[in-house]
């Protein structure tokens, strides 16, 4: 699989709550303390991330994607400056994305963000 291919990222990114949920794992392990199952996500977390996402613009650095067998993970980085529900926005966003292929499709297994201020 190639970096181009990697439309389940674009959909957690872009808005689609359909697109998104199509690429997860069923109950995907989370970081978070809430351990989410793909429901309560889609219902309680997503909306606020495509929310954000329509308010302001992130610049991406470049992605690092692996591969080893059936697992694959990819890491890159977004810059955020502007403003979001009126308060001003500047840091810099770290994502991590581990995806396995299950019948032939890969699926979201686990995301975290982290982010420092600038």
């Amino acid at each position: 699989m190639r970096a181009g291919r990697f439309g389940i990222l674009r959909a957690s990114r872009f808005s689609k709550p359909a697109a998104n949920a199509r690429h997860r794992a069923p109950r995907p392990p989370t970081l978070s303390p809430a351990d989410e199952t793909r429901a309560e996500y889609e219902a309680n977390h997503l909306p606020a991330d495509i929310e954000f996402e329509s308010q302001i613009t992130g610049k991406r650095g470049p992605w690092r994607v692996k591969f080893e067998n059936d697992a694959g993970w990819v890491i890159a980085t977004t810059e955020y400056d502007g403003t979001f529900d009126n308060t001003p926005v500047h840091f810099t966003s770290a994502q991590l994305v581990v995806l396995t292929r299950d019948t032939g499709k890969w699926l979201i297994r686990s995301a975290h963000w982290s982010s420092r201020r600038r």
